[in-house]
This record gives C-alpha cells, structure tokens and sequence, in this order.
C-alpha cells in the first residue's frame, strides 16, 4: 500500500510541474507578442513602460523579446567583435515606374536571432508596399521604415528580410534616391551584440532609358504596328514590355511590335 501511494503521489507531482511549465511557455510567448506589438506602434525609440520592459533599462526595443527567448532571464547585453553587414539594393528605372529594392543581413556566423534595423529614404520617392520575409515585421512612419523581428533564415549567411516597393517621381535628367540603412541591432540568441556595418542604396532614374517618339500604324480594324525611336542607352536594357490599358500584352527586343489582338469599337 505504501508503494501504492508514492507512486500515487509522484505521478501527482509529475503533473503539477508539466501544468506550470505549459503556462510559463504560453505566458512566455504572450510578453514576446506583446513587445513586438509594441515595437509596430512607432519607428522612434519607444520609451519603457510596465510590463514590457523586460531588460529592465529605459527603452522598449528589440532587446525585451530577445531576453525571453534566452534561457538566462538575467542575462545582460555584451558587445562582440562579430560584425553584421547590411545590404540596400540599388537600382536603375525610368521616372514614373515602380520600383522594388531589396533589404537584408549578410551574417557571416549564422547565429543572429533578432533585429530591429531603421531605414530612410528620400521624401520624393513614394513608398507603396513592404513586403517582410519570414519572422520579420515593419512599421512605416514617413519617410523612415523600420524593419524588426526573428530571423528564422540560418541556412544562408545572406539572407533578405524585406522588399520596398517605391513610386519613382517623372524626371528628365538622370536623378539619384537614396535609400539607406541609419541603424541597427543584431543579437545572437545569447543576448550578443554584433558590429552593423550600415550600407546606402539608391534608385537611378535615367530618362534616357525610355523609348521616345511612338508611332502607330494602322494595319486593318483588329491590328496596329507600333514603332519608337530605340533607347540611347542601349547597353542597360535587355527589352520593351509593351502594354495596352495598363495591361502587358508583350515583349520585344526591337523597336517595334504588332498588336493584332485589338477590338472594334
């Protein structure tokens, strides 16, 4: 009977101690949702509030979620030699397209867990879509985005963690945008810093680029050939992308293309 009531008792303990475990892991995950909701509300530094800051100094950034990942919940900040580089795409158009701009981390050692990185870029651009990858998340306030998050893509060391897709203004003279990367944190799971090397992207919008003097000729009612002068330099495109309503309807590599697809009326 006593054998009966150990064991009685253990299985008893065994539970209780599962139970709580199950509700530190949910409570843990709770606060980590809770300072990422925080981190979307603003891309300035947050300051410290009750209940978020879990680091225990004066701000609530990426630092409070990264520490309750970590095993040690007292673990302090330490500043490694590592260093982190960011990469900003850069890219040629013409005025008025859209534009897409590729941000990421080259990490050399594979073991950055989280970031919070800040970009800007110049008010004449016009910014239309972020497009986050994986754990990551972001938060637009003007003309500066901030891209925050777990970076969950350790099987390469160069991963991209967002696309920009900007509105290029008209121009016609060759016009630089700078898109760049101002700051950044980067923490191992063990509450590590690295080194960020920040990085500056631009978009070149180049008028010359653009096939100018287009002409049509008429064919029958259902077709049209369309010629234009060929771009000046032709040594940065590969191409026209031909549309018809805002619509592709083709490609070509010559300065010309026939529509025999059109309807009457």
């Amino acid at each position: 009977k006593k054998a009966e009531a150990t064991t009685t008792t253990n299985t008893a303990e065994v539970t209780t101690s599962t139970t709580a475990t199950t509700i530190d892991k949910a409570q843990n995950e709770a606060n980590i949702k809770a300072v990422m909701d925080k981190l979307g509300t603003s891309v300035d530094v947050i300051p410290a509030e009750d209940g978020l800051n879990f680091y225990k100094d004066d701000v609530i950034d990426i630092k409070d979620a990264q520490i309750l990942r970590c095993e040690d919940k007292d673990a302090q900040e330490t500043v490694i030699t590592n260093s982190a580089d960011i990469y900003v795409e850069s890219v040629e158009c013409i005025g008025g397209d859209s534009v897409a701009i590729s941000v990421g981390v080259v990490d050399w050692t594979q073991d950055i867990e989280s970031m919070e990185i800040n970009f800007e870029f110049d008010k004449e651009l016009s910014l239309l879509e972020v497009d986050s990858y994986g754990n990551m998340q972001s938060v637009i306030d003007g003309n500066k985005i901030k891209v925050y998050g777990f970076f969950d893509m350790k099987a390469a060391y160069r991963g991209r963690i967002a696309t920009f897709i900007f509105e290029v203004p008209q121009v016609d003279d060759l016009t630089e945008y700078a898109v760049s990367s101002v700051s950044g944190m980067l923490y191992s799971s063990n509450l590590e810093k690295y080194v960020v090397n920040l990085a500056d992207g631009k978009i070149t919008a180049d008028s010359s680029l653009a096939p100018t003097n287009v002409t049509s000729d008429i064919v029958n009612s259902k077709s049209v050939h369309l010629k234009w002068n060929a771009c000046k330099n032709q040594d940065k495109y590969s191409g026209y992308i031909v549309f018809r309503n805002g619509e592709e309807i083709g490609r070509t590599a010559e300065a010309e293309y026939s529509d025999s697809e059109l309807e009457t009326g």
